[in-house]
């Protein structure tokens, strides 16, 4: 697929890329636009089929120019979400390295490390005490994206049922296992009435 031939948005397809975040594409392509209109047209560009397409395409094409797969995000994720703090060791010089058993790659996880020397005296004579603290990447986000690739983790929600009704919303987070059994019953009840 050839550039748009609407240059503001080829522009804004590339400065989609850069962060994909829409609304500030769209403030780098129109630098007098207010906040609010950034927000409501760059959403709206991205729903162009023009401009989706070739942000998909220019997406593929930097996929390609990287030769990044999907498996290698896969691969990195697993590595933080596997990571620990005993498969480290700090050495005789205070670096950090991963144990003997413990794949290379697992250095990879550690996002930190913090080099201090501690002086005082002992008495009359002078100490030095080298310390060596280190830090991983937080777990968590990257347990979140690979549950989201895995298809584990949906955070969106669908509603259907009568429009002219009101949604009743209950928060269940504070019902004992019991009543959430119940509650499990009742609702596969009203599925088997509908049926």
């Amino acid at each position: 697929m050839p550039p748009l031939k609407n240059l503001r948005w080829e522009i804004f397809c590339q400065e989609y890329l850069v962060d994909l975040n829409a609304t500030q594409a769209y403030i780098r392509t129109y630098p007098n636009a207010s906040p609010e209109t950034a927000n409501a047209n760059g959403s709206a560009l991205l729903g162009n089929t023009s401009v989706r397409a070739r942000v998909d395409e220019l997406k593929q094409q930097r996929i390609s120019r990287v030769e990044i797969k999907q498996d290698d995000v896969l691969k990195e994720l697993l590595i933080l979400i596997k990571s620990s703090v005993k498969d480290y060791q700090i050495d005789d010089r205070g670096l950090v390295d991963v144990k003997a058993d413990i794949p290379e790659e697992m250095i990879r996880a550690v996002s930190g490390i913090k080099r201090r020397i501690k002086r005082y005296k002992d008495g009359d004579n002078p100490v030095e005490v080298e310390e060596t603290e280190f830090r991983l990447w937080p777990k968590d986000r990257a347990v979140e994206m690979g549950m989201r690739h895995l298809g584990l983790f949906n955070d969106k929600l669908k509603l259907s049922g009568n429009p002219d009704e009101p949604i009743t919303v209950q928060n269940i987070s504070n019902l004992t296992d019991e009543e959430l059994a119940n509650r499990a019953k009742e609702l596969a009840e009203k599925v088997k009435d509908t049926k």
